[in-house]
């Protein structure tokens, strides 16, 4: 407000009397300049007058300078009598909380409360106080006390309204605020916390309806712009958000969480090293945050750049090594570590799946009688039960005789549909399928943990030999199904659980595979489809290409094995099926996406856990047709036995 709207020169005001009532018309006007200037000027010839020092206290905490309000303030209230008393005590509790002196300030609103008992102001103000001393009930009844007073108070809704979102009760804040809205629509602050309120209740298209609002009243508020932000970024409005995070940004280049939003945003847009530059210039202001290191790690880790994740994932949990991400991050730095080979701090850092339930669900069995090679287990009964994916489950099933080795009784836990399957194993006392009654047991592990418990390193993970074997019963039912033999038999599979978190990377539809089955080299072999489940989109490809299909016939693990059992190759995204036939010591050609899972580490052809795996990969942009094309390739290359030898014991 320009100052010259005064059409008065202070000076030539003779009385202290008039130029006190000029400084209040000043300062009611926003004129705080002027107002200060001319309570300066009343005090010169009056220095005792308790409403210029008021006024003139009051004028300069608005004009940033609240150490001097105090003062000012002190001597006002010293000077004044009764419910005069009661601005000045208001305005030095101000003051004193702007300070950081929360408890003088409450004792300030305290006692101008006792001369303006009820007071709508006042209660907030002595709400705002309780608040800030972390005293919540109190200020909820503050405020609520001056709601009766005043029931579409704005400062007291709105600020009720803020402290119950803290307290989580959005439900009672969205209620206050929308008073506060109604009766203040033009106030900024109410919509941008209206806008909070609603993104904490999961009302995205709302909160966006808000932000706009704040902003039409205050465009250059950075903190709406980032808020505005996340509530767009929620709606898939991902090009409008952008455009505010980086205005919020270009306002307040030093805050640090808008780099961080900037750089998920961006990463959820696929700009990765764009995103990596933002988080980084977040850690660059405020390098303790473990959030940001670890959304820092993860990208790295996406990228595939695993060495630098490890450093970023191990900064994060130096930083805050038992917050509520530190499993996760354990967790991902496990799988960086274990696609590196480095096995010893791998399956270290593998055990902390437990702690997010995101990752694996709780333990079932009692954690006392937990095992994992802390102490000797032989002559013990030891129950493992099985975790995660079946392929899972046939992979790390191999360490079962080494358990077996040390003297313990070992009984096997298992999905019904493997039960059969791995009653192969020497040293295994009982299989129990899940849903079973439970054996008595001294201890328990979970079948991944063996590698930890029985210090599993690079030179162990590997099998020479196969490890399972289908019933020979089986066997001889499918031998007889398939004979007579007259070309190769290639088994195929090309999709897993469409459950599995990553499905859609290392899935594929059939008919991406009709080249292949119909080119040359395809046209020399007889494909067998070893999907138990395909998926409907497959259907029509199923009912063109030529492809040999049991589903109805294949019951079981033992079913599938002994199938496999009579082809001559196994070609499988990875899923189950590609475990079992790497098991069962079946040449098996397996499928990776860019981004494969930490078993089959790092640009490799082939696999230590299974000698008779091949792997092709994506290498880039190119996806599945790439992968495919190598199969090709190799395919009219390979030649296949006639009588592929039979594994034995």
């Amino acid at each position: 407000m320009h100052e010259a709207s005064f059409l008065v020169n202070p000076s030539a005001v003779a009385e202290p009397s008039e130029r006190l009532e000029l400084a209040h018309q000043a300062h009611r006007s926003g004129q705080l300049s002027l107002a200060r200037d001319l309570y300066r000027a009343v005090l010169a010839a009056r220095p005792n007058n308790a409403l210029a020092l008021a006024g003139l206290g009051a004028a300069l905490a608005q004009l940033g300078d609240p150490e001097q309000a105090i003062v000012l303030l002190e001597s006002a209230v010293a000077l004044s009598r009764g419910p005069q008393a009661a601005a000045s005590l208001a305005n030095l509790g101000n003051a004193l909380q702007v300070t950081g002196r929360f408890s003088q300030a409450l004792e300030r609103f305290e006692q101008a409360l006792r001369y303006l008992p009820g007071n709508a102001e006042l209660l907030v103000n002595r709400g705002n106080a309780l608040r800030l001393l972390d005293r919540s009930d109190d200020a909820a009844a503050s405020y609520r006390a001056a709601l009766r007073s005043s029931p579409m108070h704005v400062r007291a809704n709105e600020a009720l309204g803020v402290l119950e979102h803290e307290r989580g009760r959005n439900e009672n804040a969205l209620q206050c605020l929308e008073a506060a809205v109604r009766a203040a629509p033009q106030s900024a602050s109410v919509w941008y916390n209206l806008g909070v309120v609603q993104m904490a209740l999961e009302r995205p298209q709302m909160a966006v309806d808000s932000y706009a609002r704040a902003l039409a009243l205050r465009p250059d508020d950075a903190n709406s712009h980032h808020n505005y932000c996340l509530a767009l970024k929620a709606l898939d409005r991902d090009k409008e958000a952008l455009a505010h995070v980086e205005r919020a940004i270009a306002l307040r280049p030093a805050e640090a969480r808008f780099h961080a939003s900037r750089g998920h945003l961006l990463w959820k847009r696929k700009q990765a090293d764009a995103a990596l530059a933002s988080y980084r210039d977040c850690l660059a202001l405020q390098p303790s945050n473990s959030a940001v290191w670890l959304a820092l790690a993860d990208s790295l880790r996406m990228q595939r750049r695993y060495r630098e994740a490890i450093d970023a994932y191990e900064r994060a949990l130096c930083l805050a090594p038992d917050d509520s991400v530190a499993a996760k991050a354990h967790f991902n730095l496990a799988t960086c570590q274990l696609r590196l080979a480095d096995y010893t701090a791998g399956w270290e850092n593998f055990e902390w799946r437990w702690g997010d339930t995101e990752i694996m669900p709780p333990h079932r069995f009692a954690l006392e009688r937990l095992w994992v090679g802390n102490e000797p287990i032989a002559g013990r009964r030891i129950l493992v039960h099985s975790e995660q994916g079946f392929g899972d489950v046939i992979q790390f099933s191999r360490f079962l005789p080494l358990l077996a080795a040390q003297g313990a009784h070992v009984f096997f836990e298992v999905a019904p549909s493997l039960a059969v399957l791995l009653k192969c194993f020497e040293g295994v006392c009982h299989i129990v399928p899940m849903g079973e009654a439970l054996p008595e047991h001294d201890r328990h592990i979970p079948l991944l943990s063996l590698p930890l418990a029985l210090r599993i390193g690079a030179d162990r993970v590997s099998c020479a030999k196969p490890y399972l074997w289908a019933p020979q019963d089986r066997v001889a039912l499918w031998q007889k199904r398939l004979d007579p033999r007259h070309r190769p038999r290639v088994g195929l599979v090309w999709a897993g659980n469409p459950a599995y978190r990553n499905d859609t990377q290392r899935s594929m539809s059939l008919s991406q595979l009709a080249p292949l089955l119909r080119s040359a080299a395809g046209e020399r072999i007889d494909w067998v489809s070893l999907q138990r489940d395909p998926r409907p989109e497959d259907v029509p490809a199923l009912e063109i290409l030529l492809l040999r299909r049991f589903e109805a016939d294949l019951k079981d693990f033992a079913d599938t094995a002994a199938l496999i059992d009579q082809l001559d190759l196994v070609i499988s995204v990875d899923t189950a099926i590609a475990h079992l036939a790497g098991a069962v010591g079946k040449p098996v050609w397996i499928l990776l996406p860019l981004e494969s899972d930490w078993r089959w580490l790092l640009d490799r052809s082939d696999s230590p856990w299974y000698p008779t795996a091949r792997l092709f990969r994506q290498t880039g942009a190119a996806g599945w047709d790439e992968v495919l094309d190598a199969i090709g390739r190799a395919l009219a290359d390979h030649e296949f036995d006639s009588a592929p030898p039979k594994a034995s014991r």
